[in-house]
């Protein structure tokens, strides 16, 4: 009878880790994995702020492709039956590139934490172990399985590993901010023909963000009122996606 229950609940058990864990290493290397797995959904520089229960908190300071959803996000690893990276191998403030896939919230039901239910959001990220889809950055050197088969590791400077072309560093917006200084109205220009989800994000030399409201003009034209801040140097912020990030020196003078 014991045996027969033991069978039962084995055949219950086994289609739920088949699935968790029904992966394969597309890439021993992490080049040949995000040349491989073209459902990557995000690439990314950054740095891990804290864990967060089976995953971590990773701020953002380069983008490769895809469109972050925040510029600090969550990204999960494996709870204990999941064909993902063990987040807690990273250490705080640890710089790393991700290669990363929107969540599948496997980790709500497959060995979920009762105390915390799902944890996992659908505006999350999470790192998959079915190849190399990290990367160490320390001193500008990348370091990990970049491109040598065998799971060899190496180290390489940041430029020969961009060279190397296994992610693209995007190009910067082409803008033209004016007039500036400025008393009033601050106009942004921008050249580029194809943009898509600009973001504008204004802070005083502090580093404090402010409020910003923005007006389209016309297409690729943008107007920013600068009327009610305090005489001094702000920093306006671009973001567009496929593009790098570009900041603005702004001097308000009256």
């Amino acid at each position: 009878m014991k045996k027969n229950i033991l069978l039962i609940l084995i055949i219950l058990v086994l289609p739920s880790l088949s699935y968790a864990c029904s992966c394969f290493a597309v890439g021993e290397n992490f080049c040949t994995t995000v040349e491989r797995d073209t459902s990557v959904d995000l690439i990314v520089r950054g740095t891990k702020v804290k864990d967060v229960h089976h995953g971590i908190e990773f701020k953002i300071t380069e983008v490769y492709k895809g469109t972050p959803r925040a510029n600090t996000i969550t990204v999960w690893g494996d709870n204990g039956a999941l064909c993902r990276y063990y987040t807690s191998n990273f250490e705080d403030g640890e710089e790393l590139i991700l290669a990363l896939h929107d969540t599948d919230l496997a980790g709500n039901w497959i060995v979920a934490d009762p105390n915390h239910p799902d944890l996992e959001k659908e505006e999350d990220y999470s790192l998959s172990g079915c190849g190399v889809y990290w990367l160490r950055v320390d001193n500008n050197n990348v370091s990990g399985y970049i491109n040598k088969p065998d799971w060899e590791e190496q180290t390489m400077p940041y430029d020969e590993f961009i060279a190397e072309g296994c992610i693209e560093v995007r190009a910067p917006i082409r803008l033209y901010v004016y007039p500036n200084p400025a008393n009033d109205l601050v106009n942004i220009d921008i050249w580029e023909i194809y943009i898509d989800n600009v973001r504008f994000s204004l802070y005083n030399a502090m580093g404090q963000q402010l409020p910003v409201e923005v007006e389209a003009v016309y297409t690729n034209l943008y107007r920013i009122s600068v009327s009610q801040l305090p005489q001094g140097i702000y920093f306006l912020k671009t973001e567009i996606t496929g593009f790098e990030p570009r900041t603005e020196r702004i001097v308000i003078h009256r």
